[in-house]
């Protein structure tokens, strides 16, 4: 049996402030297109990595896997394979509440100087894992509930 969560960026003001960017660049380019100050090719340039951008915000997804062996994730597109943490280098782990703003300066892939590594899509929920050689990594987690009792039935707990 293994534990299985798949995260996915849904906020919704996310998506309203690429909107709103995306529509003021396209007027201001539009705008200067027909004013002659810009060429067509500038347009589609500016056009298209707002596209990309607002894509790569919709690719972008956490999945966690826990067995019984490892604790494996992938923040992609920034990971394209999985990360495997081996619990033979895990000390002790646990499911807990954490500032995201306070302790890790946001969401994604964030360093902090004493929290250690984090990565996270959303929400203050995660699983907090301290390593054998001292490092500390955070998981984020929208089943807290789901994740401690999955890890309570294998005894990491």
């Amino acid at each position: 049996m293994r534990y299985k969560e798949t995260q996915e960026i849904k906020y919704v003001w996310l998506w309203i402030g690429l909107l709103v960017a995306f529509l003021f660049v396209f007027i201001v380019l539009i705008e200067l297109a027909t004013t002659k100050a810009l060429r067509p090719e500038t347009i589609a340039i500016f056009s298209s990595l707002s596209a990309l951008m607002t894509l790569f915000f919709k690719t972008m997804k956490l999945t966690t896997i826990i067995d019984e062996f490892n604790i494996s994730y992938k923040l992609f597109p920034f990971h394209l394979t999985f990360r495997k943490i081996p619990w033979m280098l895990i000390e002790r782990c646990e499911v807990r509440t954490y500032n995201p703003m306070g302790e890790y300066s946001g969401w994604g892939l964030k360093y902090g100087r004493k929290s250690g590594k984090a990565i996270n899509l959303s929400g203050n929920k995660g699983l907090q894992l301290y390593l054998k050689t001292g490092k500390k990594i955070l998981i984020g987690t929208q089943q807290p509930e789901r994740l401690e009792q999955y890890l309570k039935m294998m005894g990491k707990v």
